[in-house]
C-alpha cells in the first residue's frame, strides 16, 4: 500500500512539473540610452581643472605658532 502511494505521489509530481520555458538576451533599453549618452559626453570637450584659491593680499596671516594668540 505505501509503495503504491509513494509511486502515485511520483507520477503526479513528475506531470504537474512540466513547465516550459527559454532562455532570452535581456535588453534595457533605457540604460542603454544612458550609457550611450554617458559615452558621448565623455567624448565631449571638457574644461580644464580648477580649484579655488584665497588670495591674501594685503593680509596679515600668522606664519608660526608664536605669532597666535594662545587663550588658557
Amino acid at each position: 500500500m505505501i509503495k503504491k502511494i509513494g509511486i502515485l505521489l511520483l507520477i503526479s509530481s513528475s506531470v504537474i512539473a512540466q513547465d516550459k520555458g527559454k532562455f532570452e538576451s535581456y535588453s534595457n533599453n533605457f540604460y542603454g540610452k544612458i550609457v550611450d549618452e554617458s559615452k558621448d559626453y565623455d567624448k565631449g570637450e571638457k574644461e580644464k581643472y580648477k580649484s579655488f584659491k584665497m588670495n591674501f593680499d594685503g593680509k596679515q596671516i600668522p606664519q608660526s605658532l608664536d605669532e597666535f594668540t594662545i587663550i588658557e
